[in-house]
């Protein structure tokens, strides 16, 4: 299942303003730049380019896998916009090792806000 749409960051806009404005943070399978935003809640997008796989059935897998994984942290109440940018380390990665590697990347990115 997706992440709930108030948790999306779908506008072309939004995400050129983390990718213009934002630092930058990651793991290993991906990296990650983040801005903070001003409503309560976390927004995420998530990309995963031809570079990954020029499959989309293969990228739109991924992008799922990394939904599932960043839905505990839709609960958090940081004021964030990431975008979320994987790389082809992802490629072939269990749910859990991409799940631990992005929980150890979003730790990182709230320890140096």
């Amino acid at each position: 299942m997706a992440l709930p749409a108030k948790h999306r960051l779908t506008a072309r806009k939004d995400i050129d303003r983390v990718f213009k404005s934002g630092k930058t943070g990651g793991g290993g399978f991906f990296f990650i730049r983040f801005l903070k935003n001003n409503l309560g809640y976390c927004r995420f997008g998530i990309l995963a380019p031809v570079s990954v796989s020029k499959k989309a059935t293969a990228r739109n897998h991924i992008k799922r896998l990394i939904s599932e994984a960043l839905k505990e942290h839709t609960q958090n109440n940081l004021s964030l916009d990431l975008a979320v940018v994987a790389s082809v380390a992802i490629v072939g990665k269990t749910q859990k090792e991409i799940k631990r590697d992005l929980d150890e990347a979003i730790k990182k990115i709230i320890v140096n806000q």
